[in-house]
């Protein structure tokens, strides 16, 4: 039997998930000279690493405008 989340676990799964996204475009940000390394540190690639930094960056830009 599969039982569905609430309203409340919805909304917390997808603050976890955007505080992810903004840790990696943070740590970016302050610890990274290039893409490449980046994508190495996290095991992505290239193209991943940019989806997550980019997603980061605006759930980071909208939080700090808010």
């Amino acid at each position: 039997k599969h039982i569905m989340p609430n309203n409340q676990q919805l909304i917390d799964a997808v603050e976890k998930a955007a505080d992810h996204y903004q840790a990696l475009y943070i740590d970016w940000f302050n610890n990274f000279l290039t893409l490449a390394r980046f994508a190495e540190y996290y095991n992505l690639s290239e193209s991943q690493a940019r989806i997550a930094i980019s997603a980061g960056k605006k759930i980071h830009e909208q939080r700090v405008q808010s």
